[in-house]
């Protein structure tokens, strides 16, 4: 098992790495480590939420119990690290959990490793990750539409770039070509060699790539049973060390280039799940298949290059559309999606970043998978061995349940009234399970004592919040950018700062009901004293506030 664990050799091209060297370009600004503190070591110590014990079987919880007496030597040891290019061996040891992917795992396969790091190794990689996403972001490196981890983005901001971008090719009687690609053990497979050399074309300094490259020389692993029994040591040949906050950072690095592949299509990225999509009338379908497969084969040969794999069996491809377009569509004319001229069957609904997307956009499987979550815990909830308190009962519902509702809920902002109240139903059963009620009893009494959102206001709430968000920070720019097309040369009355916030140009309701339009409508409506709120923190509050009075 730890030898499937390791990295996979991959042989990449010796002219590909040299490539990547000659992209060195000095004058626009060297990336090199500043100096660390006591107060940002401190900082990143608590940032670690993880109790995990690594392989020097030191406790967080320890470390922070004796911080003041050990913060200079640590700081000592940490700017010795950056200064001279040398990672501790001792933190480069990780111990592997592996957890059974299905039911009865028979082969390999079916484990995914969980790599638990030492807590000194982890704050050294923090405090690394730290300074590289302050000069990432300052150069404007990472790919626009990377959403992988990255600060104010977010596995929902992917999603409604995604789901209002099919809204609006309905709107134009459009339909999408949609591809979801996935990769095999992707992090496992990064090349240190070509790594090293990609760091080099973005201007990290020589004493930089040299940490990078005591980072990943030489890791070791071993596995971890339930026993508590102990594999052999080996050496990991590949990969980025998955369970540092560096490896997702490194990882989106190494991909960053991939958009250079592709031609036809749009892209989006969040970590290595990778979508491709285009857009089409009914008529020119077949010439925008055959430009997606055109731009699957570019890609399939970068990541060849690269030491990448895609695992085909397990990409997607899926025509998304109104019902009444996909209805016109005559499927035995239409031309196949291959990958390595394997033939990919179209799908009707696919689960993209935990959230189930239909070929029309309903939300009904959607709904009904949380329906069923919601249900599924609260009837093991009753058939706990001991009767839990309301503040238990509280808790439990509030860790295990709610985040069910919470989870990207603005990627599906157009819920009709039918599956909106079948939500609703599911949340009043966990009020009732929490206050003992009745069937019949009403709920609403107890959401103003929980201070606690319906579903309808909830979805408002997250709306709202991502709006004055993206006002703010201007990011995600995809996301950012429509308001931004939308104030351009346009005089109006009503305005947020330099922005106007006009209502996207639409002619169905399929699109008035999505994520751009909804925000606007919405932040129209507020009075000012909410609108004008002077942080993101502030508008919160006062908008629960104004959403409570509902009840």
């Amino acid at each position: 098992l730890n030898e499937f664990f390791c990295g996979i050799n991959n042989e990449i091209s010796n002219d590909l790495v040299q490539q990547y060297k000659n992209m060195y370009n000095e004058p626009s600004g060297i990336f090199s480590f500043k100096d660390v503190n006591c107060d940002l070591m401190f900082k990143m110590l608590n940032s670690i939420s993880s109790n995990a014990v690594g392989n020097d079987e030191i406790e967080i919880k320890f470390i922070k119990l004796i911080f003041n007496e050990i913060k200079e030597v640590l700081c000592h040891v940490y700017n010795f690290s950056i200064i001279n290019s040398v990672y501790p061996s001792q933190w480069k040891k990780s111990v592997i959990l592996p957890l059974p992917k299905i039911s009865s795992p028979s082969e390999c396969k079916h484990y995914r490793p969980i790599n638990i790091l030492c807590v000194f190794g982890k704050v050294l990689d923090k405090l690394v990750h730290s300074q590289i996403c302050e000069y990432i972001d300052e150069k404007d490196i990472l790919c626009k539409y990377q959403s992988g981890y990255r600060k104010h983005f977010s596995t929902q901001t992917a999603l409604i770039r995604i789901t209002d971008d099919l809204r609006y090719a309905m709107d134009k009687r459009l339909v999408t070509i949609l591809m979801f690609l996935d990769f095999s053990r992707a992090f496992d497979c990064v090349n240190h060699k070509l790594l090293l050399s990609i760091l080099e074309s973005y201007n990290f300094s020589s004493n930089v790539v040299r940490w990078f490259s005591s980072y990943l020389d030489n890791r070791l692993q071993r596995i971890k049973t339930v026993g508590g029994l102990f594999s052999d040591w080996k050496v990991n040949l590949s990969g980025v060390p998955q369970g540092s906050t560096l490896s997702a950072l490194l990882f989106s690095l190494y991909i960053n280039r991939i958009i250079e592949s592709i031609t036809f299509s749009e892209i989006h990225i969040y970590a290595d799940d990778v979508q491709l999509y285009l857009q089409t009338s009914i008529k020119d379908i077949n010439i925008g298949i055959t430009n997606l497969n055109a731009d699957l084969e570019n890609l399939v040969k970068w990541c060849t290059n690269h030491g990448l794999g895609l695992n085909v069996l397990k990409c997607k491809p899926m025509i998304v559309g109104t019902s009444r377009l996909l209805s016109s569509i005559e499927h035995h004319t239409v031309l196949p999606i291959k990958i390595n001229s394997t033939v990919l069957e179209f799908e009707k609904s696919v689960v993209n970043l935990g959230i189930r997307i239909t070929q029309n956009l309903s939300w009904s499987e959607q709904v009904d998978y949380i329906h069923k979550k919601v249900y599924q815990c609260l009837y093991q909830l009753r058939r706990l061995n001991f009767k839990p308190t309301f503040m238990i009962k509280k808790m439990l519902v509030t860790t295990l349940i709610f985040p069910y509702f919470d989870y990207a809920n603005i990627a599906y902002c157009d819920l009709n009234e039918t599956l909106t109240t079948k939500l609703q139903r599911a949340q009043n059963a966990c009020i009732r399970y929490m206050y003992n009620l009745r069937l019949d009893d009403h709920v609403t009494r107890f959401y103003k004592e929980l201070r606690l959102l319906k579903v309808k206001e909830k979805r408002e709430y997250s709306v709202l919040n991502l709006c004055k968000k993206l006002l703010v920070n201007r990011k995600p720019e995809y996301l950012y950018e429509v308001y931004k097309r939308l104030g351009e040369g346009h005089q109006r009355e009503t305005r947020y700062g330099e922005v106007v916030l006009r209502v996207p140009i639409h002619r169905t309701l399929i699109y008035n009901r999505s994520f751009h339009v909804l925000s606007v409508r919405l932040m129209n409506s507020l009075d000012n004293y909410v609108k004008d709120a002077p942080s993101v923190n502030i508008f919160a509050k006062r908008l629960k506030e104004v959403l409570l009075r509902r009840y």
